[in-house]
This record gives structure tokens, sequence and C-alpha cells, in this order.
């Protein structure tokens, strides 16, 4: 194989930067269309708030973002609840990260939001889709369990329900369907895992989740292959974890990040006009997995670090 040329964060920057100025829909702070041409939508708002994060670029003034967190809470409904088309606990997910990445407060109502007493909670986790790909079940309780908004015992039950849904005995069926694509497999894992993260809590079953991800061989996987824009993302983010885990495995580990990094280097080389033609939403999502490759794989990037924000507790706090 060729020797990989490595990806130059100013030119990543710079035609990031580019493209998110062509998708504005009106002169007026963060007025950014999640699509080439398109409207006004919730998606297009946040994620242009988090891919300047992403890039280190500046906010603009105080007022500035003030009006820009104001255009997003346009959307809300009378119960401050958000729609889109990943669902309203994803959507809420968004919103509560972009205010914190504007330095906005947040709203008094804001939603939807999981219950707020176990009882109730176990009830809830009990009705919700266990082959999904569990945007819900986090964007509902990372913001409760990122701003401490929950009774006495309610994380503990959280995990607790969660941990008991891995069973050794079925060991495909990782919060998802034994038989589901390689793409839906991760997204599982990682949306579930992703309420762990945020509470500091070890992985439950973590050699069980680890054969699960790395039999997917999901470094072979050509890129025709059905995935989303965060699947690289979310499958190394998990991957570095269970690592610190089950250091024994962390050549094995690291070997196969290293494969899909240089995968991604060489798409930005050869096709980068298919990733700018993303959803703004997808861009951020490219943009926080390369955060996450960067990381870990240091000589595949030459330039200052781009930023992981989805991955950080402190932006998803109520």
């Amino acid at each position: 194989m060729e020797p990989l040329d490595p990806l130059v964060i100013a030119e990543l920057k710079a035609a990031v930067v580019t493209e998110l100025e062509s998708r504005r829909f009106a002169d007026a702070p963060g007025c950014y269309a999640d699509e080439r041409g398109g409207g006004e939508y919730i998606y297009g708002l946040t994620a242009a708030a988090f891919i300047h994060a992403s890039l280190n670029l500046p906010l603009g003034s105080r007022e500035n973002r003030a009006a820009w967190a104001g255009r997003i809470l346009e959307h809300a409904d009378a119960q401050g609840h958000f729609t889109s088309h990943s669902g309203p606990g994803h959507a809420v997910h968004m919103v509560v990260g972009a205010l914190n990445v504007l330095g906005e407060p947040m709203p008094q109502k804001i939603g939807p939001l999981a219950p707020q007493t176990p009882k109730e909670l176990v009830a809830w986790l009990e009705g919700l889709d266990w082959n999904s790909t569990h945007k819900e079940l986090g964007g509902q309780t990372i913001p409760l369990l990122a701003g401490g908004h929950v009774a006495a015992g309610w994380a503990d039950m959280l995990y607790d329900s969660i941990s008991r849904r891995l069973d050794p005995a079925s060991p495909k069926a990782t919060w998802c369907k034994p038989n589901a694509p390689p793409w839906r497999v991760v997204s599982c894992v990682y949306h579930v895992l992703a309420l762990f993260d945020q509470g500091a809590r070890p992985y439950p079953q973590p050699q069980m989740l680890l054969d699960r991800l790395l039999d997917l061989k999901w470094e072979d996987v050509p890129g025709t292959v059905g995935r989303t824009a965060c699947t690289d993302g979310d499958w190394a983010w998990v991957l570095l974890h269970l690592r610190d885990q089950l250091p024994q495995h962390g050549e094995r580990i690291m070997a196969a990040i290293r494969k899909v990094s240089a995968r991604r280097v060489r798409q930005w080389h050869g096709d980068r006009q298919s990733i700018l033609s993303q959803t703004t939403h997808d861009i951020y999502c490219y943009l926080w997995s390369s955060a996450v490759f960067q990381s870990c794989v240091r000589d595949h990037y030459r330039g200052a670090p781009l930023t992981d924000t989805l991955n950080n507790p402190t932006l998803f706090r109520l």
C-alpha cells in the first residue's frame, strides 16, 4: 500500500468553513441550513455551533451568541420539546449541547427527558425499542446525568437495568438484534455506553462487547457498505475505552483503529467533496470522529488538534 499523506488540519478547516458559509440562509447569527440550498432546520443551527467548536472557531460576540441560541430555541413547542428526523430525544441532546457551546443559559422548560424517579424510569426503559440505535435513550438521559438532576438511586437503577440486558449466553445481542448490520451494532453499543461515559462508570461485560465489535472486522468493511456519518467515530471511541479496561488487547485494537483512520484520510484526499456535500450535521459528525482518530493516530494528521465536543460531558449539562 502506498505511503499515507497526513490530513492537513488547516486544509480541512478552510474547506469546511467555505462550505458552511455557502449554507447561510439569512444574514444573521447561526443561520446555517442543514444542506446545500436548504432552509432553516434545527440541525443546521445546532450543527453549525458544534462545527465552530470542533474547529476552534470564534462564535461571535455575546449578542451574536445570544441571538444564535434564541433562534435555536424558537424551534421548541409549548412544552419546550424539539422534533427532528432523528427523534425528539436526539434533538434535545443536540440543543443542550449547542446552547452550552454558545455559552447561553438553559430555558426552564426543555425536553423531552426521561422520568426522574426510579420507578417511572424502569417503566420508561421497558417501553423503549431495544433494537433501535438508542438515540432516544441517550438523548433523554445524558442531560440528566450531566447535571445531576436525578433522584437518589436513579443512576444506579439506570445502569443496572441496562447492564442486565447483556447476556453472555447471547453474545451477539448487544442491545441490538443478533443479526443487525454492522453499522447498527456499532450505533447501539455506542449510544448505550455513552451513558456510562457520562457517569464515569466502567463498561459492563467488556470482553463480550470487545469481541462483538472486533468480530465485525469494521476495519475491512468497504466504504460502500451502509454506515452513518458517525459509525467510524462511534466504533473507535468505544474501542479506545474498552482498551482502557482490557489493556491486554491494546495492540489488536490499535491496529484496527489505524486501518480505519488511514481509510478516512485517503477518502479525504481522494473524494473530499463527498464529505463536504453531506448534511451540516453529518459534517459535524465527520469532525468529531476525526478528532477521536487524531487523538490516538497522530501521525495521520498534521496541525492543531480538532475538538471532540460530542463526548465532552460538560457540554450536555442542563
